[in-house]
């Protein structure tokens, strides 16, 4: 079975908000820490190993988190309504 459009957005957008979770806080570093310029050469800059090594999450959005969770099974529940039609 093919996925249609509505069901592949809702889970790529799931998967999508799910990752930007667990890859927000190092864009942050990123771009807080002035790094972003030096994008190419930072597994040699000692400072942004530093940081990066020493660095503990503090939070996690576990409401953005969920949004993703909420996408995806909607795209689940799409594909799986459309299935058991037929």
């Amino acid at each position: 079975m093919k996925l249609e459009i509505k069901e592949f957005v809702f889970l790529i957008s799931g998967a999508a908000v799910i990752y930007f979770t667990f890859t927000v806080d190092f864009g942050m570093i990123l771009i807080n820490g002035k790094f972003l310029q030096n994008y190419f050469t930072l597994a040699e800059n000692r400072e942004f190993i530093e940081i990066l090594t020493s660095w503990e999450p503090t939070h996690f959005n576990w409401l953005i988190f969920a949004l993703g969770i909420g996408l995806i099974c909607v795209g689940i529940f799409l594909v799986n309504k459309r299935s058991t039609a037929n």
